[in-house]
């Protein structure tokens, strides 16, 4: 796993971080949206390869004080389900609390994948919503 900042990335480095959002969150999801949000340049960056495949990524972004909020957590399909998911959210959990202040961590969870963030600590905040027209729910996890 390494962690990168915008500035950090080689041309080739940010085009498979791109192409893997775009494989799973536009095609495989079918769900046309602006995955290039302006947000990605004041993000931290956490990707996972293997064999010097891109197979995982999420991002950080700091919206405000004492926030954090994780985003495009993604895993290649062919390598879904081996925990790698997992290994991503682990890490940036002790990235977070060996590296920051912020007493509160925010995502917007797709509500399939509700377990994955429950098994981490993150609570359901909210009634469920629609998001891109895939049902959503924002979590929650106070860092003590």
């Amino acid at each position: 796993m390494k962690w990168m900042l915008w500035k950090d990335f080689t041309i080739d480095e940010l085009y498979e971080v791109l192409k893997l959002r775009s494989e799973i969150f536009v095609v495989e999801q079918e769900c046309p949206y602006q995955d290039l949000d302006d947000l990605d340049q004041d993000a931290l960056h956490l990707t996972y390869r293997e064999k010097g495949k891109l197979i995982g990524y999420l991002r950080l972004l700091f919206p405000k004080e004492n926030m954090i909020k994780i985003g495009r957590v993604v895993v290649e399909k062919e390598h879904r389900h081996l925990g790698i998911a997992t290994k991503l959210l682990k890490e940036s959990l002790q990235w977070i609390k060996e590296n920051r202040e912020e007493k509160e961590i925010l995502l917007s969870a797709q509500v399939y994948a509700t377990k994955l963030y429950s098994n981490l600590g993150f609570q359901k905040e909210g009634e469920s919503y629609l998001e891109d027209g895939i049902p959503h729910i924002e979590m929650k996890k106070d860092i003590v």
